[in-house]
């Protein structure tokens, strides 16, 4: 059960890194010019959430794949909660 953890941890790290460099390389940012409410400095990238949808789907769909008993409705279930919660996230984050 370990390895699934360390493979989540792994391929998330991956991910933020990978999608912070793509965000900001593609303007997919957070600039908090002229906005009170927002307090950082430094044009901050979006798309993490995507990075974390990423780690805990491929994580549990290795879990599934290497026979880890019948999980594949908790794989369904997970995917079908957490697209709306993406979808929403990036929505919001583009506006």
């Amino acid at each position: 059960m370990w390895t699934f953890f360390f493979l989540s941890l792994a391929v998330s790290f991956i991910c933020c890194l990978v999608f912070e460099k793509a965000a900001s390389r593609f303007g997919f940012v957070d600039v908090a010019e002229g906005d009170a409410l927002k307090i950082h400095h430094r044009p901050i990238p979006y798309l993490g959430g995507i990075a974390m949808f990423i780690a805990v789907i491929s994580s549990l769909l290795l879990m599934a794949l290497l026979g880890q008993g019948d999980i594949r409705p908790l794989l369904i279930g997970v995917f079908l909660a957490a697209l709306p919660i993406l979808a929403l996230g990036f929505w919001d984050d583009m506006k």
